[in-house]
């Protein structure tokens, strides 16, 4: 039962919950009483929960809720809202959480309680995935805040661990002399077109495979990105990751006659540029094709996707700007790519140097002055 206190509404309003919890051995009624301050949707799940511990031991009743379904519940709502990459990334998450957290009533989880349940849980893993788990269970909360479940976010002031047990590893890529290795050997592969075209402009996999001959500019040695790929599913989307992600890129001579080659090459005619009879081309396809390629090379293994960290480090190397890159790869901001590439970024140079060049050039204005003089 759940009576109201005092004349104040709303969230204001101070609640008695009271649970019977049967007879005492005089035979007096027995209750257990807590005030409650919150709404009234809020006091009636704390009402089905503490119904839940004191009076149903062998299961919950219908209407009190634990972490482990409010998970569920999630994730169901978010199937078809966002992209199926990204709701697969937290199923697997939520799997990592539950059986840590999964057990907690879903309106008495507390800051503290999270914080010590979650300690050193992941030190296992990279410092990327673990920032992604805790991301998704703030995210998750949230949600419950404003489905008005629970009435404050009890991530707020939830720590996610600075470093896990393994070191936080910097993106691989491949530099300049290597990848002119690997270029020179891909035309021995049936899939060099996709590689190279990887390779030379830092495409995303899903992005290169959602390449259609329509976006391909043989006049102006131009591509257009328009759209991607799931590559999982191995269709066609109608958008790419973000709208940044839509963008024109100018190619090299030499891609741009491997393209017009590959054309003519096809043995199924379809609007796919690159295609495995007439689907979407496997990325198994591409990866194994990568790795005999690195072999022969005499290079490291690396992924497709490392290709296009090969091409931004590069250009970071070679002095290009972060705009530049940041536009290239189809990042939403130059922040996107600092982040990713920080450890390029983090270059000082001697003082010595700067004092010695400033030192010259005054040298220099002096001379000049004395000789007009």
């Amino acid at each position: 039962m759940i009576k109201t206190r005092g004349k104040r509404k709303g969230k204001d309003a101070s609640r008695l919950i009271e649970i019977y919890l049967g007879r005492n051995p005089d035979g007096s009624r027995n209750y257990y009483r807590e005030t409650f301050h919150g709404t009234d949707r809020q006091a009636e799940l704390r009402e089905a929960e503490l119904k839940t511990k004191f009076c149903n031991p062998s299961g919950p009743l219908k209407g009190a809720m634990y972490l482990s379904n409010f998970m569920d519940h999630w994730l169901d709502r978010l199937k078809g809202e966002i992209e199926d990459n990204s709701h697969q990334n937290y199923v697997n998450h939520v799997k990592r959480l539950k059986p840590l957290v999964g057990d907690l009533a879903l309106y008495a989880i507390t800051t503290t309680e999270l914080q010590m349940r979650l300690k050193n849980q992941f030190n296992s893993l990279k410092h990327k995935t673990v920032k992604n788990i805790y991301s998704t269970l703030r995210a998750m909360l949230r949600a419950a805040v404003a489905e008005d479940r629970i009435p404050r976010d009890p991530t707020v002031g939830l720590k996610t661990p600075r470093r896990a047990g393994i070191p936080q590893e910097e993106p691989y890529a491949l530099n300049k002399e290597e990848l002119f290795r690997l270029l020179d050997v891909l035309p021995s592969y049936k899939h060099q077109a996709i590689l190279r075209l990887i390779a030379v402009t830092g495409l995303r996999i899903s992005e290169a495979e959602g390449l259609t001959w329509r976006n391909v500019d043989f006049t102006h040695n131009e591509i257009t990105i328009r759209q991607a790929t799931d590559i999982r599913k191995r269709e066609l989307k109608s958008k790419t990751k973000s709208p940044a992600g839509q963008r024109t890129i100018r190619l090299d001579d030499e891609t741009i006659a491997l393209l017009k080659q590959h054309k003519k090459d096809q043995a199924v005619k379809s609007f796919l540029v690159f295609q495995e009879n007439g689907r979407v081309l496997k990325y198994s396809s591409v990866a194994k094709a990568l790795d005999r390629a690195l072999k022969k090379a005499g290079l490291t293994h690396i992924s497709p996707h490392d290709l296009r960290h090969s091409v931004a480090s590069i250009l970071l190397d070679s002095g290009e700007s972060l705009s530049l890159v940041a536009a290239l790869l189809g990042h939403a901001n130059v922040g996107v790519t600092a982040a990713i590439y920080s450890h390029k970024l983090r270059k000082g140079e001697s003082i010595i140097r700067a004092i010695t060049n400033d030192n010259h050039e005054a040298d220099k204005s002096a001379d000049k002055r004395r000789e007009s003089r």
